[in-house]
């Protein structure tokens, strides 16, 4: 992966539910960690953060929603992440 260290992508979380699109994170999409309040992954909001901007991790999400989510992204640029 290229500027690991240095660069990471990175999808908004929420705690709002009126976004349509939005993708609920559930108990079982948890494979450690925890989110203080109930959260959903916004996959059009989409940033890349440097090291010196990320405080602490909250968890790790298991590959199902992460592919969800990055099949969401994918479809807003044109492009089938399924296909690659």
């Amino acid at each position: 992966m290229p500027f690991h260290g240095d660069q990471y992508i990175a999808l908004a979380l929420t705690t709002k539910t009126w976004y349509d699109e939005r993708l609920p994170i559930d108990e079982d999409d948890l494979i450690d960690g925890g989110l203080p309040k109930t959260s959903s992954i916004l996959p059009w909001a989409v940033g890349a953060l440097g090291p010196d901007e990320i405080d602490r991790e909250l968890g790790t999400l298991a590959d199902a929603v992460v592919d969800a989510a990055v099949t969401d992204l994918t479809s807003y640029l044109g492009v089938d992440y399924n296909e690659s």
